[in-house]
């Protein structure tokens, strides 16, 4: 399979560029390593079917779009994308900072989940993709990007979009400011001393679009989860549906 092997040629690739210092991927580290990989779900959330729609609605579009190759950035254990790639028989790259996310987590859930010898690990950091441009067919993010300020925020969509193959797509799910329960969710969690992502900041709707547009996205659609059902969002996960 000509596209595994151009995830394996890429990692390869990654391989000869000097890594940058561990110590700034220590505190992703500390939170992946205090979760029990057998307990992290195959997700079949509301989130994975928004990825599915925005795939299928472009698969279906009429531009000839014919996946071959995902990657994940900042993917964490990688519970949607790993699924997605299996439902799409995509070779799938995963990138995190944190290689206790990546080997701890990620993998041990590809085994699960029967897709680890069609998913290539790269620990690598999203400000400076370690592959040439146009690397991947469907980009694909989950919330790291709220996670970066100032020009960095820019940066951080900069990259995602020069490695997505021309006539590809770029899928980023964030949460939204003007949503008040993520918020909710995000107070009160700091409140208890239970916040365990670090600094964050939300995406308001607009500057979502705006990040994407100035990287260089076209046709930019904003669809998700609208603010009567986000209401979920406080329930204990297993009362979520």
């Amino acid at each position: 399979m000509k596209e595994l092997q151009r995830i394996r040629d890429l990692v390869d690739w990654y391989r000869e560029i000097p890594s940058k210092s561990a110590s700034s991927y220590k505190v992703w580290d500390e939170l992946w390593e205090s979760r029990d990989p057998r307990l992290i779900p195959i997700e079949n959330d509301g989130t994975s079917q928004l990825a599915i729609y925005g795939i299928e609605k472009y698969l279906n579009s009429g531009v000839g779009f014919n996946p071959r190759t995902m990657i994940e950035v900042g993917c964490g254990p990688a519970s949607r994308s790993i699924q997605l790639a299996k439902k799409y028989q995509l070779a799938l790259c995963l990138l995190d900072k944190s290689h206790v996310s990546l080997f701890h987590q990620a993998r041990k859930l590809a085994d699960k989940i029967g897709y680890n010898n069609q998913t290539g690990y790269v620990q690598g950091d999203m400000l400076r993709y370690p592959f040439p441009d146009d690397s991947f067919d469907i980009t694909f993010a989950y919330g790291p990007h709220d996670h970066f300020f100032s020009s960095e925020r820019q940066t951080a969509f900069n990259e995602m979009q020069r490695i997505t193959a021309k006539n590809g797509i770029g899928i980023v799910i964030v949460p939204s400011q003007l949503n008040p329960f993520w918020s909710l969710e995000m107070i009160q969690k700091v409140w208890k001393d239970s916040w365990e992502f670090g600094p964050t900041k939300f995406f308001t709707p607009h500057e979502l679009v705006k990040k994407m547009k100035t990287a260089g996205y076209k046709n930019v659609e904003l669809f998700g989860a609208s603010f009567f059902t986000s209401w979920l969002r406080l329930l204990p996960r297993d009362k979520q549906v």
